[in-house]
């Protein structure tokens, strides 16, 4: 129920007569009191009475269809309520540790101790531009993404009306034409690798996996008699924590390659990937597959003793084969092998 006091007058209890109260003439006049959808009593005080009936009806309207913002809210600071998002969110550990060191680098120097209800377009706009000073423009993107999503999570929580990221102008992200290492070159960093690395330049220039995704790779996931490997997990470097094995980026991060000849690939798919799909025999408790002993990630074959990732690299590049249904196939050397991935055989 809503109501409105005047706070300079009150009624006499033995009289009935309006008289002044000692706050008569200081401050403002109308007090308007109404409760929240929550049923908490809230107070605002006018100079005029008319100002106070017409915040009162607004604030019924806001009430009714569930819309009503407490004007109190916005108060909050953007540091104080972006970390209870943060805590929030689900992300990878790999992804909240991004979250936490641009909010930290980029935003909160800016608008950390400001008021959610305070931050204008404009200064999101200015702000944008003084990053283009410092950061590339994909970058600038991703922070920007991540100050955007605060500001919605707070106007559905209802501590804003209206988020200020709206129609800001971000740099444009100039498109990077991809242009693969020739196969000479390719061979060069082979031959300068240390032997028990060379298969890995090998593995990475002929299948195009992410880097995490190579030094995750397993003996147990390769192919030989079918020239084919799966990708099932990748190992999560992250700062101050030991390296782990962890399930690839995103559901969409489990190809087969190499892609055979002739297989139609997506516009802007390195070659050999193929499209992706989730790996047989896929466990998503890959953790705890993996010991690290003196910085070095010891993978664990299944029936078997554990297999250091550079003992996959030797296996790989002395020739070593795969035992599959009691037969033996000979690998290529490393130069051979990216000859065929390279200029396959039609």
């Amino acid at each position: 129920m809503a109501e409105i006091d005047d706070r300079w007058h009150a009624t006499h209890r033995q009289t009935g007569a309006r008289v002044r109260t000692n706050r008569y003439g200081i401050g403002k006049r109308w007090l308007a009191r109404w409760r929240d959808d929550a049923g908490v009593q809230r107070k605002r005080a006018f100079e005029r009475r008319a100002d106070a009936e017409r915040f009162l009806v607004e604030v019924a309207a806001d009430l009714a269809r569930g819309a009503y913002v407490d004007p109190r809210a916005g108060r909050t600071t953007v540091r104080e309520y972006a970390e209870r998002w943060r805590a929030a969110q689900v992300h990878r550990a790999t992804t909240a540790a991004q979250v936490e060191t641009h909010l930290r680098r980029h935003v909160y120097p800016m608008f950390g101790d400001r008021a959610l209800a305070s931050v204008r377009p404009s200064e999101v706009q200015a702000w944008v531009r003084g990053l283009e000073q410092h950061l590339a423009p994909a970058t600038i993107e991703v922070v920007y993404s991540f100050l955007a999503g605060i500001f919605r999570a707070a106007v559905r929580d209802r501590l804003l009306v209206i988020s200020p990221c709206v129609d800001v102008r971000l740099p444009k992200t100039e498109p990077k034409r991809v242009e693969p290492l020739t196969t000479e070159k390719v061979e060069a960093l082979i031959e300068a690798m240390p032997a028990r690395y060379r298969a890995l330049i090998v593995l990475a220039a002929g299948t195009g996996l992410r880097q995490g995704e190579a030094f995750g790779m397993e003996l147990e996931t390769v192919d030989f008699l079918r020239r084919t490997l799966e990708v099932r997990q990748q190992l999560v470097t992250m700062p101050g924590k030991a390296p782990y094995l962890a399930p690839p980026k995103t559901p969409a991060s489990y190809p087969d390659g190499p892609a055979p000849p002739g297989r139609r690939r997506r516009p802007g798919r390195p070659p050999g990937r193929v499209p992706r799909r989730p790996a047989r025999g896929h466990r998503r408790d890959r953790q705890a597959g993996a010991e690290v002993t003196a910085g070095r990630a010891h993978l664990h074959q299944p029936g078997g003793p554990a297999a250091a990732p550079d003992q996959v690299l030797d296996h790989l590049a002395a020739g070593g084969g795969h035992r599959r249904a009691g037969r033996r196939r000979d690998v290529p050397q490393p130069s051979a092998l990216l000859r065929e991935l390279a200029h396959p055989t039609r």
